[in-house]
C-alpha cells in the first residue's frame, strides 16, 4: 500500500521497519559475542507484531524466543515459528497439555507452582523442559536464595521435569556501575553454585537484558534476553544512541495550518516533515517521528487530526497491514519512555 493510499483512510499510522530490526539485532549480536540470544517478543513484540518480528529474526539465525504467556507462544507457533519458545511469566499446571502440544517451555518461579507443575507432568512419556527463575533482588516473580534448597529438593524428586535453563531479572541494569546490579550478579553466581553442588545442571543461564548487555558485560552468561534495544529503544540515557534505529515510527498527516506547531513539536523528537498531500481543497503535511518520542504527543495528534487519529501497523513496503490497537502502541511507548522492562528486557 502506498503512503498516499494509506493516508486517504488513516491520518496517523504506526509504521514498522523490519530492516531496522535486523540491523539492531546484528548490532546486539556483535556486542554480546558468541552467546545464545532470546529475543523478547512479548506483548505482540512490544506492539511491533510478534510473528513478523520473529520471522525476520529467524531469518537472521535466531532460534529461541521469549514471551509472556502461553497464548503468546501459541500465536508464534500458529504463525510458523519453529524455534524454542520460553514463557517468562505466568505458567499454570493446567496448561501442561498446551506446553506439550505447542512445544512451549514454562518458567518455575514459585514453590507451590513448581510442585503443581511437577505433579501435572508426572508419568508423561517425555520430560517437560522448564527454566528456573531466581529472584536475586528484583522483588517480583522468582525463587529467592532462601527458597532455593526447597526448590532443589523438588527438582531432584521430579523426574518429569527437565531443568533446561536458569535466569534472573535485573532491577537497575540501566544504571552504569550500579552496585545493585553487581550484587544481583553475585547472588546469581551463588545460586548457580548451589545448583551445581546439589548435582543439578542449571542448563542455559541467562541474566542480561538490553541495558545489561550494553552497560554490564559481567552480566553475560550463556545467553541474553534483549527486548527494547531490538526495537531501537534504548533503556538508558547513558547508552550512545548512534547506530540504533527505531523500528516503529509514527506517520502523521495534519492540516497544513498546523505546520508551525508540528514542526516545533517534532524538534527534539528526532522527527521530520516528509512531504505534502492534498485532499480536495485541503492541504496536509506528512511527518514522521519515532514512537517512543511521541508518547506525550498523543493529545496533540488527536487535535491535529480533528479527532480522526487511529493506529495501524505496516510492514516494510506496506505490503502487509494487520490491525494494531492503539493501547498496545501506547503501552509499548510507555515502557520505552520509562525504561521499565518487565521482561525485558
Amino acid at each position: 500500500m502506498s503512503a498516499d493510499a494509506r493516508f486517504r483512510f488513516r491520518p496517523t499510522g504506526a509504521v514498522i521497519d523490519l530492516s531496522a530490526l535486523t540491523r539492531n539485532y546484528r548490532r546486539l549480536r556483535e556486542r554480546a559475542g558468541r552467546i545464545e540470544i532470546f529475543p523478547v517478543v512479548k506483548s505482540d513484540g512490544y506492539g511491533h507484531g510478534a510473528v513478523a518480528v520473529a520471522r525476520r529474526l529467524e531469518e537472521e539465525g535466531a532460534d529461541r524466543f521469549a514471551v509472556a504467556s502461553a497464548e503468546e507462544g501459541i500465536a508464534l507457533r500458529r504463525g510458523g515459528i519453529a524455534g524454542q519458545i520460553l514463557i517468562l511469566g505466568f505458567s499454570d499446571h493446567h496448561d501442561a497439555p498446551v506446553w506439550r502440544n505447542y512445544g512451549l517451555i514454562p518458567s518455575l518461579y514459585d514453590i507451590a507452582q513448581a510442585r503443581a507443575i511437577a505433579g501435572a507432568v508426572r508419568g508423561s512419556s517425555e520430560r517437560q523442559p522448564v527454566h528456573l527463575k531466581l529472584d536475586t533482588g528484583m522483588g517480583r516473580l522468582g525463587i529467592s536464595p532462601g527458597e532455593l534448597a526447597d526448590m532443589i529438593a523438588l527438582l531432584r524428586e521430579s523426574p518429569g521435569l527437565e531443568l533446561a535453563g536458569t535466569f534472573t531479572q535485573l532491577a537497575r541494569a540501566q544504571e552504569p556501575g550500579s552496585p545493585a546490579t553487581d550484587r544481583q550478579i553475585e547472588t546469581m553466581r551463588g545460586c548457580l553454585a548451589a545448583l551445581s553442588a546439589a548435582g543439578l545442571d542449571p542448563g542455559l543461564v541467562h541474566v542480561a537484558n538490553s541495558a545489561a548487555v550494553l552497560l554490564h558485560p559481567s552480566s553475560l552468561f550463556q545467553a541474553f534476553r534483549p527486548g527494547l534495544a531490538l526495537y531501537g529503544v534504548l533503556p538508558s540515557e547513558e547508552i550512545d544512541p548512534n547506530g540504533w534505529e527505531p523500528v516503529m515510527t509514527v506517520e502523521i498527516q495534519a492540516p497544513v495550518e498546523y505546520a508551525g506547531d508540528l514542526m516545533g513539536d517534532l524538534n527534539g523528537r528526532r522527527g521530520r516533515i516528509q512531504g505534502m498531500d492534498t485532499k480536495g481543497a485541503t492541504q496536509f503535511i506528512r511527518a514522521q517521528a519515532p514512537m517512543a518520542e511521541m508518547l506525550n504527543y498523543q493529545n496533540d495528534l488527536t487535535a491535529m487530526t480533528q479527532g480522526r487519529a487511529s493506529f495501524t501497523m505496516e510492514f516494510d513496503h506496506y505490503d502487509f497491514v494487520p490491525q494494531l490497537q492503539a493501547d498496545k502502541i501506547i503501552a509499548a511507548a510507555k515502557a520505552a519512555k520509562t525504561g521499565e522492562e518487565e521482561e525485558e528486557e
